[in-house]
């Protein structure tokens, strides 16, 4: 283990210095760096062809999936994946420039610790972490793999497979590991592997600071849009039309925090729901109302379907509209009543659908429609591709022109959803899985005294989400089809995924604070515990 800890130290060094930022061009300096490394060992000297760089087809950064095959003998293999994306470092204001270089970024912050809450200056003083953007997430558990194939690869008679897959923009759309998922099934069905165990080592938070984490599985993270059309008025006529801001925040207060959005399994539970943006679409102040409002709801559960969470976004859109509705109308009716007036305003009809369904609405009114729709949309794509418009801000262009196009003096309210989605994965879903915390903690007692505790999904988000399938396959494309830009500008590969099926755990380092600048990584966990658990599940596995 004095070997394998020189690598990991020298090789995370190495790994963290590339400034591989999420969704840059940056993040092709990966490309160089792994395959030097993996010409560096002896096997992928006599074996050039078991490792690989692959562009992913359409990226506009041109990155790309890196991996590796070290074969044994049998067939049985162990996969292990980790992201090469770091977040930025904006939030390092003065120590942007040694934010890389953990030994640099150290002894700055010795000279001015000022940044760093008292839990950060304990741990610098204790000289027990390293510091720096990617030490934790996830470089470091992506340097225990480096390093563990490495050390395994001596072994002449080494029974079993592993397979690393580097892959990156997991921080963004996860188009890495999208990608992987089909070099996956290529790597299988060309060698005819058998696939056993797929290991993610993101850093690892701790509840008890003497206790380590291991997750079998990983949460969702599914998110969804409600787009309210209203009916633009002057403010002091505000019953001659319908502001979309009043049935918008009936429905983000419904379902904000609701707990019929949450998961409940083996003692664990999901994340309630929250909206990360609400807007109306007023550019500037006037004394008219909006015209229409839009918002983004994230939802982190375990195992409900997005078919399940579409339908209960739906029911509740129409309860707080018919509300609304309701509420308006008899406020104009008190207002008539008041002031002597016969008539104001109309009986608006509204019109709750999914964005499929406005898309069918938008068919029924003739081709020449949706033939101008499909060039917007192209033109859509293309700002995206080319980093002038992000996804939120397409989806709200595409479903404003679809409702500009039908034209119609009526209300409208769209629900659908937005990328990216990362499917629930659990091991209480797969079948003879082994009991992989009792195999860990008969071994961790031994060697250190010390139990680790388990997760079936691990919260934090992960490529994990792509090892697997718990949903129905059929229901769960079909739902897609409310995506905007489903298979243009982004997709799953489910049927990858089902060729390719396999358990899942997290197996990681002690970390803290990740994307901060209090990023850490535990030595003891990366030099030490973290490998020799990942040797002792894979012995299991290979000699069962």
């Amino acid at each position: 283990m004095m070997n394998i800890r020189d690598e990991i130290e020298k090789t995370l060094k190495d790994y963290v210095a590339l400034d591989s930022i999420t969704n840059t061009y940056r993040e092709n300096s990966i490309d160089g760096f792994l395959k030097e490394y993996f010409e560096s060992i002896e096997y992928f000297k006599e074996n050039p062809d078991d490792f690989g760089s692959e562009k992913i087809p359409g990226d506009i950064h041109n990155r790309s999936v890196n991996w590796a095959l070290l074969r044994g003998k049998g067939e049985k293999t162990v996969v292990f994946i980790h992201h090469s994306d770091v977040v930025n470092v904006e939030n390092y204001n003065e120590y942007k420039k040694n934010a890389f270089d953990p030994d640099q970024l150290c002894e700055a912050f010795e000279l001015s610790s000022d940044a760093l809450d008292s839990e950060a200056v304990d741990d610098l003083k204790s000289g027990r972490w390293i510091f720096g953007r990617g030490t934790a997430d996830m470089k470091g558990g992506g340097t225990i793999q480096l390093s563990l194939m490495k050390e395994m690869a001596k072994d002449e008679d080494r029974i079993g497979n592993i397979i690393i897959l580097a892959v990156p923009d997991e921080e963004n759309l996860s188009a890495g590991m999208r990608h992987g998922v089909k070099i996956l099934r290529c790597l299988k069905e060309k060698h005819g592997l058998d696939y056993q165990l797929m290991i993610n080592s993101e850093p690892h938070q701790r509840v008890d600071y003497d206790s380590g984490m291991i997750s079998q599985g990983s949460i969702a993270k599914m998110n969804f849009f409600v787009y309210v059309k209203g009916i633009l008025t002057h403010a002091g006529k505000i019953l001659e039309g319908i502001n979309p801001s009043g049935i918008m925040s009936r429905i983000v207060s419904r379902t904000e925090l609701n707990l019929d959005f949450i998961d409940e399994i083996e003692g664990e539970m999901s994340i309630p729901p929250t909206w990360v943006h609400v807007k109306d679409s007023k550019e500037v102040y006037d004394i008219s109302t909006p015209e229409s409002a839009i918002g983004y709801m994230n939802v982190l559960n375990f195992s409900t379907s997005p078919e399940e969470i579409m339908k209960k976004i739906m029911d509740i859109c129409v309860e707080e509209s018919d509300e609304f509705m309701k509420k308006y109308s008899d406020v104009r009716a008190v207002f008539m009543e008041k002031t002597n007036r016969k008539s104001i305003g109309n009986d608006w009809p509204v019109h709750v659908v999914t964005f499929n369904d406005l898309l069918d609405i938008l068919k029924d009114k003739g081709e020449e429609y949706y033939i101008k729709y499909d060039e917007f949309e192209k033109k859509i794509i293309d700002d995206l591709r080319f980093n002038k418009m992000s996804f939120v801000n397409a989806n709200y262009k595409l479903v404003e022109y679809i409702i500009k196009l039908i034209n119609r003096q009526e209300m409208f309210i769209v629900a659908g959803m937005t990328m990216p989605l990362y499917p629930g994965v659990s091991n209480l879903f797969q079948e003879d899985v082994p009991d992989y915390l009792d195999i860990i903690n008969k071994f961790t007692s031994k060697e250190w005294n010390q139990k680790y505790m388990n997760r079936y999904y691990f919260t934090g988000i992960s490529d994990l989400s792509y090892s697997s399938l718990n949903y129905d396959i059929e229901s769960t494309v079909s739902q897609m089809e409310n995506m905007p830009l489903w298979k243009k500008y982004y997709d799953i590969p489910f049927e990858d995924i089902k060729e390719i099926q396999m358990p899942c755990i997290n197996i990681g380092p002690w970390g803290k604070d990740f994307h901060k600048i209090s990023e850490r990584v535990y030595k003891e966990d990366l030099f030490e515990r973290t490998p020799m658990i990942i040797g002792h599940v894979m012995d299991y596995i290979f000699r069962d």
